[in-house]
């Protein structure tokens, strides 16, 4: 089913919204701590024909709930955390039960907004933030972003792309106040990491030269 938003929304998001869910049937989780529900959101990226996603996990009762401002939320700020030759094209809003086929697509077209700033460093090299999520141990946050060489001072990432992290991360968390770690704990700070994170592939895992996330 397509539903037709005509003008709503801001004007990088495609008019055409793919929705297809089918029964929604929760994945409730409980723990001394008690039950709770979590979503994910996964937001897919492209860069010279390669694609990747980060995901997002919400402490929500169900896709449903997600709507379509916090998806753009979470990929308009992470759209200010990677260089202009990264483009956020869809999120992907799904339960986390297997076998299930519960799921929102939001096709859209945001590129980074960091120049590169040199020679571009390779997807291994990544930006992190830790989030805090009361006593337990943070949600960490990896981003391959691609940015250039001149955004490393002195063997770390420079104080501008750091103030970036924590001013676009701390927004989402006013956006979303929802994000959380997989055991359902909300997300209530975040602080970001000034060395450079090196995060291969997992071994035998082949760059993905199609999408991730099917294009409608």
């Amino acid at each position: 089913m397509y539903l037709h938003l005509g003008g709503i929304g801001p004007s990088h998001l495609v008019a055409r919204i793919r929705i297809e869910v089918f029964g929604y049937v929760p994945l409730i989780i409980s723990s001394e701590e008690g039950s709770y529900v979590v979503v994910k959101v996964d937001i897919q990226k492209v860069r010279g024909g390669m694609y990747w996603t980060n995901r997002w996990l919400l402490n929500l009762a169900g896709p449903q709930l997600v709507s379509q401002a916090m998806v753009l939320a979470i990929a308009n700020e992470e759209s200010q955390l990677h260089a202009t030759t990264v483009t956020i094209i869809s999120g992907r809003v799904s339960d986390m039960v297997v076998g299930t086929d519960n799921f929102y697509i939001y096709p859209m077209n945001i590129p980074g907004t960091i120049a590169d700033g040199g020679d571009p460093l390779p997807g291994w090299v990544t930006l992190r933030a830790d989030f805090g999520v009361g006593a337990g141990r943070p949600l960490r946050k990896y981003w391959r972003v691609y940015l250039g060489e001149n955004q490393v001072v002195g063997g770390v990432w420079s104080p501008g792309i750091l103030l970036a992290v924590k001013d676009r991360m701390e927004e989402l968390l006013t956006l979303v106040p929802t994000i959380c770690d997989p055991q359902g704990n909300e997300a209530t700070s975040v602080a970001a990491k000034s060395q450079l994170q090196m995060r291969q592939l997992r071994r035998g895992t082949k760059k993905r030269l199609l999408p991730v996330i099917p294009i409608a």
